[in-house]
């Protein structure tokens, strides 16, 4: 049952209410933009599914974000044409959104025009919706010009929309308008969002993507907390199944973790989707599931049901494939046929669960060999790089297995090794968990062996103003603020002339002299136990690494974990080197017994990692018969 105060918000905006709350999706991610034949398909593909909303709003197309004031050629204006048509033919609005944040003078009127013009021409071609999107820009940027007027940038943010607004209501009286405030998620009120509260006209529409930027859970609390901060009912932007985050991973499951009294209680929802159009809709056809009906949706029914639409006579295939690309911030279990097997295998290495093992593995190569051929040439190729993928892990396992059962001896070891090597580069991870479990039997490897604990981690960008989950960014002097604007989530360690100075919170300031290390998520579990001030790092072009750790700082448990990526690091040296089989198997046994210390944390032996270390010392001279020997 709805809130009083959302029945009072819906009372006071003319034209909003259950039956006239728009649902779609926005075309809203970072990397390369659909073409115009796949916003065709999708156009089609809501209409099919009673969704009445596309929005524009690709970020790496220029003349949305980054030259926003640059008006499109005809060629681009005859395809929004194109999608207007298309639109309304199946019962669909286009909305045409703009980000001019990113370096708009809110207060110049040659800005203003620019902007004007070009949503004026997109009116002329038929649209009626509009959005301006301000989000993922410097919180605080404004030109001294500005600065004169306003005193914060949430009062230069609210103005502009008015203004805009109130101009395009003059051309076209039923404009339907959206904006999307810098600060779009969360359920805390704020400076900005109280001046979105009490200066922003109740006509627009205002975007929250939840909790979070990419919420697992929408819940009645988080609508009750947002539709009050924003003094009206929120427009759902829900970051599902959208990937441009996780470039090598797929969502292909259904949605879940949402209230079911959500949708009646917005002022409307659009889902971004993947980089990958039909791909996406696999997902995109259980969410309509839920805003059509949020009471009867049942996620894994809704899922098999969308299969069976979009892979047709490929159903049973397509289904089993998506299995392996469910993971993500909404689901966290990938894999699950397999992983059971996985876990069947290990723990009861009978010959039923051998020959099971197998047979499920040759099953799912063949698999891997058809599918391509068997689905929409459109769908393929979205998956093509992920299928191929898949077939590579499942050769991984297979060679696991025959180590696991004793079937290949001697220097295959380190082919098998150089192998791993080479799947742990792919560019698409598919079933990552089972996989892994066998790597770690096969090689010896415990769950001691993890991300947190690697003396170097990615770095995803430079001075960017937008992260993905799990990232890590470096912010230098030529970032456009002075500070890095990271939100509470970041962690952040400031490194002058190769030493952290200071690691903590977020929002730091950059120094003149030295640069910042940030991240969210698993990349700020990295800063936070690797980076402590007074270690030494150096910056890559594609990593950041910790070269040394202050003796004062070495516990017990960091000494241990030093020592095992030490050895992993000599490990991978000596498969380099063709080193001979008896010489890793012996490596292999170290690195066992510093595992079972990494297991004993703080209380570990400091003397038996001493002898430890002495043996890898010799192994480092290459002079290996005291590994032997011992």
């Amino acid at each position: 049952m709805r809130s009083v105060w959302t029945l009072i918000i819906l009372a006071l905006i003319p034209g909003l209410g259950i039956a006239a709350v728009p649902l779609g999706i926005v075309e809203g991610f970072y990397g390369d933009p659909w073409s115009h034949e796949e916003r065709l398909d999708m156009i089609e593909f809501l209409g099919d599914h009673g969704l009445d909303l596309y929005i524009y709003a690709p970020k790496e197309d220029p003349q949305h974000r980054q030259s926003w004031r640059e008006p499109y050629g005809e060629e681009r204006m005859d395809e929004f044409r194109e999608l207007v048509a298309s639109c309304e033919a199946v019962g669909v609005n286009l909305c045409f959104a703009m980000s001019p944040g990113v370096d708009m003078v809110y207060t110049d009127p040659d800005d203003q025009m620019a902007l004007l013009d070009k949503l004026t021409c997109l009116h002329e071609s038929g649209v009626t919706h509009f959005a301006l999107f301000l989000d993922d820009i410097d919180p605080d940027r404004m030109d001294e010009a500005d600065r004169e007027r306003f005193d914060t940038a949430a009062e230069a943010h609210m103005y502009l929309c008015n203004t805009v607004l109130e101009q395009l209501l003059e051309r076209e009286p039923e404009a339907w308008f959206l904006m999307c405030p810098t600060e779009y998620s969360g359920v805390e009120d704020s400076e900005y969002l109280t001046t979105l509260r009490e200066t922003l006209d109740p006509r627009i529409h205002v975007v929250w993507t939840g909790p979070e930027v990419i919420s697992p859970t929408i819940t009645d609390e988080d609508i009750d907390a947002i539709t009050e901060i924003l003094g009206r009912p929120p427009f759902i932007w829900d970051n599902y199944p959208v990937n441009d985050y996780v470039a090598d991973h797929l969502h292909l499951g259904p949605l879940v973790g949402r209230t079911p009294r959500l949708p009646e209680r917005i002022s409307g929802h659009a889902s971004n989707p993947m980089n990958q159009a039909h791909a996406s809709m696999i997902a995109l056809a259980t969410i309509a599931d839920y805003l059509h009906d949020p009471d009867g949706y049942e996620p894994e029914a809704s899922w098999r049901e969308a299969i069976e639409e979009i892979g047709g006579e490929a159903s049973v295939d397509l289904q089993t494939f998506a299995e392996f690309s469910r993971a993500g911030r909404l689901e966290m279990e990938e894999s699950r046929p397999l992983n059971a097997l996985v876990s069947e295998r290990l723990s009861d290495p009978s010959l039923g669960n051998r020959v099971r093992m197998r047979r499920a593995i040759d099953d799912l190569t063949e698999l891997c060999n058809r599918l391509p051929d068997e689905i929409d040439p459109d769908l393929a190729e979205d998956l093509d790089d992920h299928i191929d993928a898949l077939g590579r892990r499942l050769m991984l396992m297979d060679v696991c297995l025959d180590f696991i059962e004793g079937l290949r001896q001697g220097s295959s070891l380190a082919a098998f090794l150089r192998f791993i090597d080479e799947e742990q580069r792919a560019d698409a991870i598919l079933a990552a968990g089972p996989v892994d479990r066998l790597v770690e039997t096969a090689v010896g490897l415990t769950s001691g062996s993890t991300q947190i604990h690697q003396p170097a981690h990615r770095i995803d960008g430079f001075n960017s103003s937008w992260r993905g989950a799990d990232e890590l960014h470096i912010f230098t002097p030529e970032h456009v603020s002075p500070e890095t604007g990271t939100n509470p989530y970041g962690y952040e360690a400031t490194v002058v002339n190769g030493v952290v100075v200071s690691a903590e919170g977020n929002n730091s300031m950059i120094p003149a002299d030295g640069y910042i290390v940030s991240g969210h998520g698993t990349a700020h579990r990295w800063i936070e136990a690797n980076l402590l001030p007074g270690v030494t790092v150096e910056l890559g072009e594609n990593e950041v690494r910790f070269t040394s750790i202050p003796a004062d700082l070495l516990t017990p448990e960091r000494r241990v974990i030093a020592a095992r990526m030490e050895t992993l690091e000599l490990l991978a040296q000596r498969v380099r080197d063709k080193s001979p089989y008896e010489t890793l198997s012996a490596v292999r046994d170290v690195l066992r017994e510093i595992d079972s210390l990494v297991e004993e944390g703080e209380s570990a032996d400091m003397d038996r990692l001493d002898a430890l270390q002495t043996r890898l010392g010799t192994f480092r001279s290459r002079d290996y018969s005291a590994l032997h020997s011992q």
